[in-house]
């Protein structure tokens, strides 16, 4: 039998380099949140998980949308995991913020990440697991209780 008649297999395209690879977040989120207003308070949350996760330094404006046409992908890779985001949101519940506030945050990643599992960057038990990360407890308006009671 003569092998130059086998079909020779096709090498995959290189990528480049996979730091490189970037998401448009911006151009996905239209068919997932309808309004402008939704979409800045999205890209901010995403903005301010970055910059929380990962150390990047805050965007705003103009900045912040071009950070959002590009994120870097083997950056959310990394940071996105059931465990971080409840991490997350126990930072954002500790420096004050109010239920919606959170309600809006967790939304924003979970939308980011359910886009990026739908686009194959993210395996899909990713967005799942995510999902049932709850949102931190209220104290309940108790009073701290004072070590010097117990006397």
């Amino acid at each position: 039998m003569n092998n130059r008649n086998l079909p020779v297999p096709r090498q995959p395209a290189p990528l480049g380099d996979r730091d490189d690879l970037t998401f448009n977040f911006a151009a996905v989120l239209p068919g997932q949140a309808g309004s402008k207003h939704t979409h800045r308070a999205y890209f901010r949350w995403v903005d301010q998980y970055l910059v929380d996760l990962t150390g990047v330094k805050p965007t705003r404006g103009p900045q912040r949308i071009q950070r959002m046409c590009a994120l870097p992908i083997p950056v959310l890779q990394n940071c996105l995991s059931a465990t971080q985001l409840r991490a997350w949101l126990g930072m954002l519940h500790s420096r004050g913020q109010g239920k919606q506030a959170l309600m809006q945050a967790r939304a924003s990643i979970l939308t980011l990440t359910s886009l990026l599992a739908e686009a194959g960057w993210l395996d899909d038990y990713v967005p799942a697991t995510m999902t049932r990360v709850k949102m931190p407890r209220a104290e309940g308006g108790a009073a701290p209780r004072s070590l010097a009671r117990h006397g």
